[in-house]
């Protein structure tokens, strides 16, 4: 049996991010960042996938600029008539950026 990939950003399943995300599961592993799956205490336990980007220069610079382009992207369609995945928000954790994303599942 393979074994599971390593945490992202020494995030473990149970662990509690921005004081509000429970993490439950590993969803993806990239060069440019991991993704987890996590539920939201603050909005009644909802799903949601964060992405956290590597903690370097090049990629954090990346992720911002992928932050702006969602951010202006949601912005465009605020009733979603063009269904293009959601940016709830995003936060830093252990400096590093994390988008949180509504859960495609």
């Amino acid at each position: 049996m393979p074994r599971p990939p390593p945490p992202p950003a020494g995030v473990r399943v149970g662990e509690q991010l921005d004081r509000r995300y429970t993490v439950y599961g590993y969803t993806g592993q990239g060069v440019f960042s991991n993704v987890v799956r996590a539920r939201d205490s603050l909005k009644a336990n909802q799903e949601v996938a964060i992405k956290i980007i590597r903690n370097n220069e090049m990629m954090h610079k990346t992720g911002l600029q992928e932050l702006r382009i969602l951010q202006k992207l949601n912005d465009a369609d605020p009733d979603d008539k063009f269904h293009c995945v959601r940016l709830f928000r995003h936060f830093f954790h252990k400096n590093h950026l994390c988008l949180v994303f509504e859960s495609m599942r």
